[in-house]
């Protein structure tokens, strides 16, 4: 068995029901190690069952994605002026009864990272980055060649 990926020890002695306030210092602490600062909002449902992360950016989405690796779906939108991400993660071992859903808003323009959560949420990308590979690599032809 191998050992977690984050320190969750603080998490253990939640009462049940969860009280609001120990879950927010709960999800603070173990979003403290696995995304350092690119948690912008921290909100917590009144009855502390439900636990929402905004979050900087889809890069820190994707790397809390990649090292969670048990997201149970995940949805991109257009919305006005980018894309608004969901990501609501299955129960975690270390959140009884808490669900933690992660949120982002990419700018219309941003360049999104090239990792398995936009692969799922937008299936074009692969494609696009295809397109961008090729280009990227005649422009490097075309340079050499001058």
């Amino acid at each position: 068995m191998s050992a977690p990926l984050v320190d969750v020890s603080v998490l253990r002695g939640l009462p049940e029901p969860a009280d609001v306030g120990a879950v927010r210092v709960a999800v603070a602490g173990l979003v403290a190690r696995v995304l350092a600062g690119s948690v912008t909002d921290v909100g917590v449902s009144p009855d502390g069952r439900v636990v929402r992360l905004q979050v900087a950016s889809v890069t820190a989405l994707s790397a809390w994605h990649d090292l969670v690796g048990r997201a149970s779906g995940g949805v991109a939108s257009r919305d006005v002026g980018g894309l608004s991400w969901f990501v609501d993660l299955p129960p975690l071992v270390e959140l009884p009864g808490v669900r933690v859903e992660l949120t982002a808003v990419s700018g219309e323009f941003e360049v999104l990272p090239r990792s398995a959560l936009v692969r799922a949420m937008c299936p074009w990308m692969p494609r696009l980055w295809e397109i961008e590979d090729r280009e990227a690599a005649a422009a490097a032809r075309l340079e050499v060649a001058a």
